[in-house]
Formats: structure tokens, sequence, C-alpha cells
């Protein structure tokens, strides 16, 4: 039987042609590897043996197959029937007073899920094109690409080539690890007959593309487009649906941000690969493929650190997550995954003012007490070299003008000191370090890390402009509230959250001191008594609590107008006493 399946190609049925393997694998191989298979195929045409040893391989891979199968149909049947239940995390948004501006974003996995409607149909072509071209037509698991790839890791005698099927893709996605191993493969395929019997092709590509990790905390494509190019899926163009498939492979490996030059390749192979799908054509993908990459983040992990509504923001997380186990008996992370809207009290402008007040009132008592010129050097730090060091806050958002970060001195010079920020790096001349009136040779050394305010950006550079902005030893904190409601309009807790995360404004138990004076004078107004009414300063005890003015001194009978003037805290204290 061996002998009569391997003969020359002119015993087929009814004196027709049979293909050779070969060809018939020819389209799932390099065109390198060709002459390889021929050989391979010859070898199996003149040695039974051979021919027997492979017949019995595949043939005992599909018998257990078929047995692992049925034994197991139970156990990974109710997994899969579970699905029925799942729904995927989703990002809580905070918003601010006027129910539209987002101010805030609790999210474990950064995910915007569509429907199949929703998926773009030349974004579908570049996903099946590069992953699973036969996908409406196998049922899982795909035998022609299994039997392939094998003959592909036999012949280079390495694992050269996958062969999982974009439902077997989906089925590691939801049930199993990334761990290599042939157990893994196997379950692996269980799952995706089972996903296969439940759902239909439509659902099946529909959770791969709302699942699926695509780099920059994005899962799903939807959420994926929105970081990569600030576009919903609707609004790219070919190039981008192949940028996008080109990442389940590997998101960092060919994330378009740190390695361009991987991820171009990378697109580029998607658009060839839809044009031997017959989905573009050779002369579109040809234009496709001299574009640009044209991506334009929009990094949403660790902004909340970086936002100017990044104190109430945390506020309101506790808060959240008080109210979910206190009242809902609820997991507190479920903060983070179900996708709730928070509405909020913030007016986003005044915030915004506020914390310019805080910032610039900081900055203007440092200058008048003296700034700090000392920075913290990496080589203080035990085991860690200039070259190796990363800070935290570079590995989370990418920056944006206005923002703060802590940057590397990597070099120093007056005519421009290089600063690191991982993957970004800026120049600072004079120009940039006015806020000191000194040069840069005066005020650095390398190793030193310092905080800068972020200009303008070049990503096609990774350079960002920068002015000097260190931090003020002081710190400041405001709330703004609504008299009539008693609504917050405003928080700042203090100068930088991305530097400290302490709230003075509301964990700080700190007495309010003179701030509170005017309210009490302003009460004692409405009762009638007159800015030219007499008070003492002289000493006063209630009960164990005995108050002191601010020098220690006492003035005597003092006019109310005046005891406000010079905050005199005593009068204010008599006067609180008898309202």
């Amino acid at each position: 039987m061996a002998d009569n399946y391997y003969h020359t190609p002119d015993d087929g049925p009814n004196g027709s042609q049979r293909p050779s393997v070969a060809k018939s694998l020819k389209n799932s191989l390099p065109d390198k590897l060709t002459e390889k298979l021929f050989r391979l195929e010859e070898f199996l045409r003149g040695s039974t043996l051979g021919a027997l040893v492979v017949l019995s391989l595949i043939a005992g891979g599909l018998t257990g197959l078929v047995v692992a199968y049925q034994a197991s149909f139970t156990s990974f049947a109710a997994e899969v029937d579970a699905l029925a239940d799942f729904r995927p995390a989703e990002i809580t948004k905070v918003y601010a007073d006027d129910g539209k501006t987002v101010i805030g974003e609790l999210a474990l996995e950064r995910r915007i899920p569509i429907g199949y409607k929703d998926i773009p149909e030349q974004l579908k072509h570049a996903i099946l094109a590069i992953e699973d071209a036969r996908f409406f037509e196998h049922f899982g698991v795909d035998p022609v690409r299994l039997v392939g790839a094998a003959l592909q890791n036999v012949i280079r005698q390495r694992r050269a080539q996958g062969a999982s099927t974009l439902t077997q893709q989906l089925a590691r996605i939801l049930f199993l690890s990334r761990e290599k191993t042939y157990i893994r493969k196997v379950r692996e395929a269980m799952y995706a007959l089972q996903l296969e019997r439940v759902y239909t092709k439509e659902q099946i590509l529909t959770l791969y593309c709302n699942q699926i990790f695509l780099g920059g905390g994005a899962y799903g494509f939807e959420a994926a487009s929105q970081y990569y190019f600030k576009k919903t899926l609707q609004n790219l163009s070919v190039d981008q649906f192949a940028l996008l498939a080109a990442l389940p492979k590997a998101p960092q490996q060919y994330s378009p941000i740190l390695r361009p030059r991987a991820a171009r390749d990378r697109r580029n192979l998607v658009l060839q690969s839809m044009a031997d799908e017959g989905f573009i054509t050779q002369n579109e993908a040809e234009v496709y493929k001299a574009k640009s990459l044209g991506i334009d983040p929009d990094d949403q992990r660790g902004k909340n650190d970086r936002s100017p509504y990044a104190y109430f923001v945390e506020e309101v997380r506790q808060e959240l997550q008080r109210i979910l186990v206190e009242k809902l008996a609820q997991d507190a992370m479920d903060a983070y995954r179900t996708g709730l809207s928070i509405y909020t009290t913030i007016d986003a402008k005044a915030q915004l003012a506020a914390v310019e007040a805080v910032r610039k009132g900081a900055k203007l008592y440092q200058r008048r007490h003296g700034w700090k010129i000392k920075f913290d050097n990496v080589t203080d730090q035990q085991q860690v070299s200039i070259d190796s060091f990363t800070d935290p806050s570079w590995l989370s958002a990418a920056p944006s003008v206005g923002d703060l970060m802590t940057g590397l001195i990597k070099e120093v010079n007056d005519r421009g000191t290089k600063v690191s920020f991982g993957s970004f790096s800026g120049v600072i001349t004079e120009e940039n370090t006015k806020i000191l009136n000194r040069p840069p040779s005066k005020i650095f050394k390398r190793g030193d890390l310092a905080q800068f305010k972020v200009t303008g950006i070049d990503l096609s550079r990774k350079f960002i402009s920068i002015d000097l902005e260190p931090e003020p030893d002081v710190q400041a904190a405001l709330v703004m509230i609504e008299a009539k409601t008693g609504e917050i309009k405003a928080m700042v807790g203090g100068y930088d959250f991305a530097t400290s995360k302490f709230n003075h404004a509301t964990q700080a138990n700190r007495q309010t001191g003179s701030a509170f004076k005017p309210f009490i004078y302003a009460t004692a107004l409405e009762q009638g008594l007159k800015p030219d009414d007499v008070v003492d300063d002289a000493p006063f005890s209630k009960g164990n609590w005995t108050p002191h003015n601010y020098d220690d001194t006492f003035i005597g009978p003092i006019p109310i107008r005046k005891a406000i003037a010079l905050s005199r805290n005593i009068p204010a204290v008599r006067i609180l006493d008898e309202l």
C-alpha cells in the first residue's frame, strides 16, 4: 500500500494525475524549502519502511487526538461552555462635572469591546492573511498547516514554524499559558475543537479581536487602534490595519514605538500576505509598504500619575473600592475590571487652574528661600550603574507636553547637557536652566536625577524638548468647594502626584490655621460685630487648651480690623468662643 501511495503521478483514480505531497503543501512552505521537500518525498518513495513510519506517526497522532478528545470531552466542554457567562475586564472611567470630560481611568487591561459588525473587513483580511488564511475552512485544528509545519521542523531539525490556528490562539489566551510544551499544544487543540463546537466562526473571530494583547497595555484591536493612532478602527487605513495585525505574534518585539524598523518589516509581511491571498492587489501592497508607520501614541498607562486630576482620582478610587467592599460585598478589584462610569463634582477648568496656582506658589516660595541644587545621584545607590538605571516612570506612559518627568543626566556640557528618559532623550543648555540662574555645568554631574518639564516632543527621533523644573522642598495643597452645594470643584494634594502620592489636602492632620479666621470674622460681622470693636489680645484658656500667638506675645486691647490685619490668634479664638 505504501508503494502504491507514493508511486508515480499517473496512478490516480481514472488515470488522473495524483499531485505530489510537496506540491500540495507548496503554499505552506517557503520557496527555499521546496527542493528539500522534494528530496524528502523521493526518499519516501524509495523507502517502504520510511513511508510506513511516517504514515504510522500520522495515524497514531490522529488516533491519539481522537482518543484524547473523547476522554476529555466533558472537562474541556464544561470550561468552554462557561464562556457564555464570560465578561472581559473593561475600563472604569471617571468623569468631571460636565459628564463628558474623562479625568481618570482605572483598568488592569485596557480593553474596548466591539462586535463582529464593528470589525472592518480589511482588518479581518489582514488578521487572516498573516495568522490563519484557512480559518473559515478548518474545524479548529488545521491538518494541512499542521503537516506543513511538521515537515519544516523535521527538515530544519528545529522548531521553525508553528501551526496554531486562530482558534487555537484564542484557546491559549482564554485557558492556557504560553509555555512551549507538547502537552500544552495538545490541550490547546482540545480547547480549539470545543470552541468550534460551541461557537460560530464569527463569534470566535470577535472573541479573538477583543482578547488578544497588542502591546502598550492594550487588549483587543479597538483599544490598540486608539493607543497607537488615537483613532477608532473605523478611521484606519489598510496599512494601519496591517500594522495592528502584525502585533499578535510578539507585541514587544514588533512594537512600532520601541522597534519601528522591525514593526515596519512585519507590517510589510502582512501586506504581502494580503496580496498573496487576493485581499489587495500587488500594486496596492507596494504603495502601502512605502508608507511610514504613522503612529501617534496615546499611552494611558501611568497617565493618572501625571494627570492634573491625579490626587482627586486617587480619592475616588479609594472611595469606590470602599463602597464595593463595605456596601455591595464585592471584590475591591472590581473597580478595575467592571467598566463603571463614575461621575464626579470636579470642574475640569478649575482643577487645571488650581494645579497651576499650587505649583506657582510653591516655586515662588522656594525662589524666595533659595533653591536646592543638590540632586540624588544613581551612583549613590548600591549595585546601580548609570547606563543600566531605569526610573519606574519611564516604563509607563509616553511623555506629553506639560508633563513633569524625572531625567537622568548622562553627559554634562554647557553647550548641550544630555538627559535620558529611558527610550526618550533631551538636551538642555543654560537657556533651559534659567530658574536657577546657573549653567548646567554648575548644577549637574553625571548620574544626577532631576525633574524637567516637557515643552515639545519629536516622536520620530524619540527626542523631547525640556526645561529644568526642580521640585520645591515645600509642599502645598488646595481644595475648592462650592459654598451653596458643598461640592468639591478642585483638589490638589501636593506639588506632583508622580513624585509624592501623599495627599496633603486629605491625609495631613494639620490645623487649618489662619485660613479659618475669615470664616470666624465673617460670621461675627453677620451677627452685628463692627470692624472697630475692640477685643482683648491677652492670655486665654479653655479647659486644658491654651492657644498662643505666633510670636508668643500679647498686644492687649486691639480693634478687630487690626487683629485681622496682623492675623492675631488670641482675638480670633475669643470671638469664636463668643459666637
